[in-house]
């Protein structure tokens, strides 16, 4: 029985709403090919590929040492609940190799730039899991 409901991928590359895809995401942004994979998870590359097509599930301790490798969050592989990356590894996400080579007035550039929208996207954010709670059962916030 699998360990959450998910849809086979339908043939799309990195298409992050299947646990396959997600599977498929996560190495590549580890950078590994599905041959370096195999070998970490003891796997055949054939038995491996079957996890990035859903034509297989990984077991739980092949679940783990994925997780581990690509530094994701299990619940995120399996249901895709954020966030991605365990906190450990935010900083060696693809983005920050990227982010290291600009130079400091640019980032305070880029940074001026977004904060409007970041600010606009954490405040249509659900507050906290209690208040979630009370609003579902009608329970006036205090």
């Amino acid at each position: 029985m699998p360990l959450c409901n998910y849809s086979k991928m339908a043939n799309k590359k990195d298409d992050i709403t299947t646990m396959s895809g997600r599977i498929r995401y996560a190495r590549n942004a580890a950078g590994k090919n599905q041959d370096a994979m195999a070998k970490v998870l003891n796997v055949s590359p054939v038995a491996y590929g079957h996890y990035e097509r859903g034509r297989n599930e990984m077991s739980l301790t092949g679940l783990v040492k994925f997780c581990s490798v690509t530094e994701t969050r299990p619940e995120w592989v399996l249901c895709g609940l954020e966030p991605i990356f365990t906190y450990d590894s935010d900083k060696k996400h693809p983005l920050f190799k990227v982010l290291r080579e600009i130079e400091d007035e640019d980032l305070t550039t880029i940074y001026r730039l977004i904060k409007p929208t970041i600010e606009e996207y954490t405040t249509q954010r659900t507050p906290n899991k209690k208040d979630a709670e009370d609003f579902e059962h009608g329970r006036p916030k205090e």
